[in-house]
């Protein structure tokens, strides 16, 4: 900052030169560490959005719920092998044959009793007609016998139309014990960075209205020693006669005014940053409406 001269009364300006305009252009960095802040806090978030989103929608593309099975065993190898996730779409079960590879739901009582998983993907290898419906006899490729249980029509989940190699190991991890603890302690994480996130903006901003507050302070005070009587201050132009400076002096009591506003409001951003800070008592009483 320099002082420039209007008239016969110098008063300052800023000038790129000015130390507070230096610590902002030193501060451009700042921009690419919000821009990483922000994909780090919300991508994850948009990902997992965008993915329940496309499973919904598959769904209701496919006709099939769940339209999307991971193979955990190897009961169908080598038609389809573990790891590998399985795309079904509904079908009408008239409309099944003997050889398709269906998804079908394992009864309650034999997942039990045969320590089996919920879902299994195997081939059609027979078809009864029975005055309660069809009934499906299935097996997996990779087993010597036909499964024990048999399936009715409300049992078909739908019918394979693909697979897709290793995208079934992260359903499976993410579904086991260890997964869930992992996706557990990842979810905790996030959560604390959100929350730090958002604690460090607030910081920045009140320390930032804090430093410009302080920064309007110093401004005024200059501007109130350029309007006080210049009597002491040699070189400057004699006073004005009696009833020519009323103006000035009404100027420079509203800028006293205008500074101890200011110094108060810096006080308490200022104040407000500490932790565990409370109001001043007697801020009420100098509070400016």
């Amino acid at each position: 900052m320099f002082l420039a001269r209007a008239g016969d009364r110098p008063f300052p300006i800023s000038t790129p030169t000015d130390g507070r305009r230096l610590r902002r252009t030193a501060g451009a960095p700042r921009g690419l560490r919000r821009a990483l802040s922000f994909a780090v806090r919300w991508v994850p978030a948009a990902l997992v959005v965008a993915g329940v989103i496309g499973y919904f929608a598959l769904a209701v593309v496919n006709q099939a719920s769940p339209p999307l099975v991971a193979v955990s065993g190897r009961s169908m190898t080598p038609t389809i092998v573990t790891g590998e996730l399985v795309v079904l779409h509904g079908v009408q079960p008239a409309d099944l044959k003997v050889g398709d590879v269906i998804a079908v739901i394992v009864p309650a009582a034999d997942q039990k009793q045969y320590d089996l998983p919920s879902h299994v993907v195997h081939r059609i290898v027979k078809i009864e007609n029975t005055p309660a419906g069809r009934v499906f006899a299935t097996k997996g490729d990779g087993n010597s016998g036909n499964d024990v249980f048999q399936t009715f029509p409300s049992g078909v989940v739908g019918k394979v139309v693909g697979h897709v190699p290793y995208l079934g190991y992260p359903i499976l991890f993410a579904s086991s014990p260890q997964g869930m603890i992992f996706l557990g302690a990842v979810a905790l994480v996030v959560l604390l960075y959100f929350l730090l996130g958002l604690l460090e903006g607030r910081r920045s901003r009140q320390e930032g209205t804090a430093q410009a507050m302080r920064a309007l302070a110093e401004d005024i005070a200059e501007l109130k020693l350029l309007l006080s009587p210049s009597a002491d201050r040699p070189g400057d132009p004699p006073p004005p006669a009696p009833g020519e400076g009323s103006a000035v002096r009404d100027l420079a009591a509203s800028v006293a005014r205008l500074d101890a506003v200011v110094r108060e409001l810096a006080a308490r951003v200022t104040h407000a940053d500490e932790p565990g800070a409370s109001e001043p008592a007697d801020s009420r009483e100098n509070s400016v409406v």
